[in-house]
Order: C-alpha cells, then structure tokens, then sequence
C-alpha cells in the first residue's frame, strides 16, 4: 500500500516534499516526520531531533527502498562508530493515519455551509491576542447559532501581539530560540512563541473562557506546525557528543497542547 511518501522539516513549504515513491527509492538527511502510504491510509515516523544518534556526514541516515511488493523505511541511528558510556536514549514515535474515523461527508465541508469561521478581526483586535475578545462578538455567534450553523473562531498558534501585557512580561520564557517568523505589522506586530513554554497554559484558558462566552463551537489554528527550539527557560534543546547546544522540534508539545485543547473542548461540546 505504500505508494506514496512525504517528509517534513514542519515549516510553511512542505508541498514539494509529498510525491509518488520512484522506483529508485530516496534518500535523505534528517527530518523530524517521514510519512508512507497510499490514498486510504499511512504510517508517520517522528522525532524531535538526532539526540542520542551517531551520524556520519557522508551517510545518508533516513531511506525509502522499493523492494518489489514492499517499501521499506530505514532509520539509521548510527552510521559513525561509537563508544557507549553509560545509558544512551533515542526518542521516536509511529503514528498510524488516520487517526481516527473521518466523518462521512468530510470531504464537501465547506466555510460558510458546514459552519461559520470567525476571523480574527471579528474576535479580537490581531491574529494573536486571545484574551482581548471584543464585546460585539458576542452578537456575532448569536446570529450564527440563530441560523442553526456553529461558528469557528480563527487563532494563529505561534504569534502573540508584541503589545500584549502578556508578551512583554514572559517573551524571554514564551519565545523559541531561533526565534521563529513572525508578522512584522507596523500596527500589530508580533513575537513569536513556543508551544514547549508556559505559552499553552494562557491559550488554551483563554479559548475555553471564549467557549463559555459568547460560547464559539470551535477553533480554526492557523500555522499549527512545530518549530526549531532550543530555549533552555522552557526546558527545549540538548548536547549533543561535541558539547554543542543543538535545537530540537516540538513534535510533543504540540501533542500536549492539542489534547488539553481537545480536552476543553469535550468538557464543554459534548458534539
């Protein structure tokens, strides 16, 4: 079934990465999700970086082979020999896809037919600022539920409004380290932020009070990909063999993230 494949370094232009599997296979240096399957169905290999790895430039550690019927990942976790002194861990995940039953009729959702999507200036004042929700939106998801239609709102994960009390106050803890893109808007910029710090704690209590009041249905996460981090403050990075303080990618805490959001949300939508 593995007929198609798809890599990802988790930025904006990953398209160019998804393709058929050419019979000459492919070869790679590392990536943090490798993903291999077919229109119905897949199975993503993940990992947050190379620690505990021992790699030799030269060799390329990740390949997909064509091996008549089958297709084969290969994971290289060494290619350099080393000496073991003392425990050693290497972290990585599988992930069958989908991961869940898809509604039937998932694929004819549409905007503005299968349900409403509150951008953020219908909510609040920049594409990041959860907890400044403007006293109108209330009328807003009003009108919506009135028509019988549930209304989505809009939330960029990774930006916060440079002006926020909250952003001046815990920016050197919230940012990653490289910092990541963020929007320079001469009106509203903003600071970019990681979902490995306390960051979450305020999001996802702010998008709980906007399901309470005016009570939105959902949440529509716009730029919901993991970065680079190595921001010692929220406990991001590690050493790697030569002492140097190398980033890693927040595969897990999104995770963490997604499932407290998930969990919201099913304390309050039962639907």
């Amino acid at each position: 079934h593995a007929t198609l494949s798809h890599y990802n370094t988790l930025g904006w232009s990953a398209l160019g990465n998804s393709r058929a599997v050419p019979a000459s296979g492919l070869q790679f240096d590392f990536v943090p999700i490798v993903w291999l399957g077919d229109n119905e169905r897949g199975l993503c290999w993940f990992a947050e970086s190379t620690q505990g790895w021992s790699l030799d430039e030269s060799v390329k550690p990740i390949e997909i082979v064509r091996d008549g019927a089958r297709t084969i990942l290969r994971i290289r976790l060494v290619t350099k020999p080393l000496t073991l002194r003392g425990e050693r861990t290497i972290t990585f995940g599988l992930m069958a896809t989908p991961v869940k039953p898809l509604p039937a009729d998932w694929q004819h959702w549409r905007v503005g037919k299968r349900f409403t999507l509150a951008w953020f200036n219908a909510w609040t004042d920049s594409n990041s600022n959860p907890l400044q929700v403007k006293p109108q939106f209330k009328e807003v998801v009003a009108g919506a539920h009135k028509q019988g239609t549930p209304i989505v709102a809009y939330q960029f994960l990774h930006w916060l409004k440079a002006s926020a009390p909250e952003a001046r106050y815990y920016q050197a803890e919230w940012q990653p380290h490289p910092p990541a893109p963020a929007l320079d808007d001469v009106e509203n910029p903003m600071i970019a932020v990681c979902t490995g710090s306390h960051w979450p704690d305020m999001l996802v209590y702010a998008l709980a009070k906007l399901m309470d009041d005016p009570g939105v249905d959902g949440v529509y996460m716009d730029g919901a990909v993991g970065y680079q981090c190595s921001n010692v403050a929220h406990g991001h990075g590690w050493r790697d063999d030569n002492g140097q303080w190398r980033a890693q990618y927040t595969i897990f805490a999104l995770r963490n993230f997604y499932r407290r959001l998930a969990t919201a949300f099913e304390d309050r939508k039962k639907d």
